[in-house]
C-alpha cells in the first residue's frame, strides 16, 4: 500500500491539480490554462520516468504504465475541452461577419443558449466524475484481483521452497544412513581381523 501511496497517489494529485485550470478565464487566460496543463503533464512524465528507472524492465505494460497512459489521456481530454471552450468564447467575442462561417463561430451559434461558464462547469464535473470512477475501478482491481493473485503466488513459492527443503533433508538423511552403514561394516571388518589375529597367536603359542 505504501507503493500505491507514493507512486499512484502523486500522479493522482497532479491530475487533480490540473482541474484548477478551469478557474482561469477561458478567453483571456487560455494560454495560462494550457501552460498549467502541459506543466502538470511534464511533471507526471518526469516522475514516472524516475520511478520506472528503479523498476525491472519487462516486455509488457505494468499497472503503473497503464495508469500513466490513462493520466496522459485525461490530460489530452482536458486540453481539448479547454481549447474548445476558449475557441467558442473567442468566437462569441468576435462579432464580425468575415469569420461567421468558420467552425468556432458555427459551434458558438449552435451553443448560443449555453454560456461559457456553464460549458466550463460541465467539462469540470464530467472530468471529475470520470477520474473518480476510474480510481474506484483501480482500487477494486488492486484489492480484489491483483493482491489475491500475488498472495497466492507468494504462498506457492513458499510451498515450493518447503518441498525443496524437505527433499534436501531426505537426501541428507539418506547419505547419513549410507555413511553409518559403511562405518558399521568397517567396524565389523576390524573386529574380525582382530579376532583372526588373536586366534593365530593362540595357535602359535600352543605349538
Amino acid at each position: 500500500m505504501s507503493y500505491l501511496a507514493r507512486v499512484f497517489g502523486v500522479v493522482c494529485l497532479c491530475v487533480l491539480m490540473t482541474f484548477s485550470a478551469f478557474t482561469v478565464d477561458p478567453l483571456e487566460g487560455l494560454a495560462d490554462r494550457l501552460s498549467l496543463i502541459f506543466t502538470m503533464m511534464l511533471t507526471v512524465a518526469a516522475y514516472s520516468a524516475v520511478v520506472a528507472s528503479f523498476l525491472p524492465v519487462v516486455g509488457y505494460n505494468t499497472l503503473l504504465d497503464n495508469y500513466v497512459l490513462c493520466s496522459f489521456f485525461c490530460y489530452l481530454v482536458i486540453v481539448l475541452q479547454v481549447s474548445f471552450v476558449g475557441l467558442v468564447a473567442a468566437a462569441r467575442a468576435d462579432n464580425s461577419e468575415e469569420y461567421a462561417t468558420d467552425v468556432p463561430h458555427r459551434f458558438a451559434a449552435l451553443l448560443s443558449g449555453v454560456s461559457v461558464t456553464d460549458m466550463d462547469r460541465v467539462c469540470f464535473m464530467l472530468d471529475l466524475a470520470a477520474v473518480f470512477v476510474a480510481h474506484l475501478c483501480l482500487v477494486y482491481r488492486v484489492r480484489c484481483i491483483i493482491m489475491p493473485q500475488e498472495f497466492a503466488k507468494h504462498m506457492d513459492e513458499l510451498a515450493d521452497e518447503r518441498e525443496q527443503g524437505d527433499e534436501g533433508q531426505g537426501y541428507a538423511y539418506a547419505h547419513c544412513g549410507d555413511d553409518s552403514s559403511n562405518e558399521s561394516e568397517e567396524y565389523d571388518q576390524r573386529e574380525s581381523r582382530t579376532l583372526l589375529s588373536e586366534e593365530s597367536r593362540s595357535r602359535r603359542r600352543s605349538r
